[in-house]
């Protein structure tokens, strides 16, 4: 499944009319990246994914303590989590666009005009986006893992990211004013007697990542080294996130999401470094089967070898004068009705024994008062004219000559009568 990420403008820049995407051919790794109109995007086939990047500058986070009982209802109504962050909301409630997450800890906030507006957009060009997925999210980090520090070019200022597994924090990457020390929010309590010192002395607490043009003020700003990571790359991990802001009135279809979670989740199982030793398990255990399945056919073949081998011994000791064997059953079949005809003795097939069986199946029938005008037989096979019966006295005639290893069908006006071994 290929995937398109599209980093929706940020409500803090100019329209321009362009789009920040990534084409992902494994939605693992960037194949294409760049801005276009949104006509001008990379068109999306069947089972590929579309997912929408909202900007960390027009998302808020507000942590949130629920009962467990209102778990589930909080998932589903906006309305209560309106009510409980209706304090704590820059915004009036109705014009925000709340999501629970999916750890039921935090609840982002963002524009819900400028969000639709954007979404419409798209669509108008034919682009359905499937996921609407932060850049960054507070439970990204867990509890007891580095602070992680993100220097990124924001639309008017380059800026820090800081990111905790209980906030997430902006910070200008080159504040003004004399103090270069780090903002006080960003120590843990035990190191708060350390905001007079280099923001080195937290590296143990510290990650720190930087895009590639922001790298040398990074590293000044914090006096650590840092790691490079491309805006793409960090939409791709967001691409991945938990979170998904399509609900209420965003939300797709609950086939569309099924649909999609289940094409997600074989993606990843298939190309994610992650399941390498999963796929590995699963390809020796199918070529197992194959192999297994393929001893067992050998054996099978082996089985009807060894049968065939002794059915023909049977039939040569048996029957001396058959020279050649090809079909050992049919053969010992005709030897067999040979004998009996030397012998002057009565065969399954005989025209007595398919007299006898007919006179015993017509019994009980309007048949047995009206006997055939004519009966012909050949090599086995009894053809009688002038028997008439009803097609349910026929069903029961048909059913007592099959109870004796005998065919019987209605044939042109006749009642034809075989062996059902021909």
């Amino acid at each position: 499944m290929s995937l398109l990420l599209v980093y929706l403008p940020s409500p803090a820049s100019p329209a321009s009319g362009e789009w920040p995407f990534v084409w992902s051919e494994d939605s693992l790794n960037p194949s294409r990246q760049g801005t276009a109109a949104a006509a001008l995007l990379p068109k999306t086939g069947r089972g590929d994914e579309v997912v929408a990047i909202v900007p960390l500058q027009a998302l808020s986070w507000h942590a949130v303590e629920l009962p467990s009982h209102s778990l589930r209802q909080a998932g589903r109504s906006q309305a209560l989590l309106e009510g409980l962050l209706e304090e704590h909301l820059l915004s009036e409630p109705q014009n925000l666009h709340l999501v629970l997450g999916p750890s039921a800890n935090w609840v982002a906030a963002v524009d819900k005009a400028w969000l639709q507006t954007a979404l419409q957009a798209l669509e108008g060009q034919g682009i359905a986006v499937n996921r609407i997925v932060p850049e960054v999210w507070p439970d990204r980090v867990e509890p007891g893992q580095a602070t992680t520090l993100l220097a990124v070019q924001g639309p008017q200022q380059a800026e820090w990211v800081i990111l905790r597994h209980d906030s997430v924090l902006r910070w200008p990457l080159q504040p003004e004013g004399p103090t270069a020390s780090p903002p006080p929010w960003l120590l843990t309590p035990a190191s708060a007697s350390d905001l007079e010192s280099s923001p080195s002395a937290l590296a143990p607490a510290l990650q720190v990542l930087a895009e590639p043009a922001l790298a040398s003020a990074a590293e000044t700003a914090s006096g650590m080294q840092v790691q490079l990571q491309t805006a793409a790359q960090r939409w791709l991990l967001a691409g991945s996130s938990p979170w998904n802001l399509a609900q209420y009135s965003l939300a797709r279809s609950t086939r569309d999401r099924a649909l999609r979670r289940v094409v997600r989740v074989g993606t990843s199982l298939l190309k994610n470094p992650e399941w390498a030793w999963a796929r590995l398990g699963l390809v020796a255990l199918v070529l197992l089967q194959i192999l297994g399945l393929n001893i067992q056919a050998w054996r099978t073949r082996q089985d009807q070898a060894q049968r065939q081998t002794e059915m023909n011994a049977w039939l040569s000791s048996t029957f001396p004068t058959v020279q050649v064997v090809v079909d050992a059953p049919l053969q010992m079949q005709n030897e067999l009705h040979r004998l009996r005809q030397k012998a002057g003795e009565i065969g399954p097939t005989d025209l007595e024994s398919l007299l006898a069986a007919v006179q015993s199946g017509v019994q009980g029938t309007a048949a047995e008062q009206h006997p055939p005008q004519e009966i012909e037989y050949t090599s086995g096979v009894l053809k009688l004219k002038g028997l008439t019966f009803s097609p349910q006295d026929f069903n029961a005639f048909a059913q007592r000559l099959q109870a004796k290893g005998l065919l019987a069908r209605q044939q042109d006006g006749q009642v034809v009568v075989r062996s059902e071994t021909p």
